[in-house]
């Protein structure tokens, strides 16, 4: 399978996403929160950074998107 992660910074805000092309899975809002182990680490990571995880998945694979705005010094 193909794995492809990126991080850029955009308007104010960085951005990881990570893709592959695999088989997809059913996304729920139970899933999301953390069935998994894996899951429930990248939930307590986006609770304590403040930001936001978007997961879509289709036949074509999955994508991962994390935004986590920035924080001013």
């Amino acid at each position: 399978g193909v794995l492809d992660v990126s991080l850029r910074t955009t308007d104010g805000c960085t951005e990881i996403v990570v893709r592959d092309d695999g088989a997809g899975f059913i996304v729920t809002e139970h899933r999301r929160m953390g069935t998994s182990v894996g899951l429930f680490l990248v939930d307590v990571l986006i609770e304590q950074l403040e930001g936001r995880l978007e997961i879509t998945s289709e036949s074509s694979g999955t994508t991962c998107r994390i935004m986590i705005p920035a924080r001013e010094k």
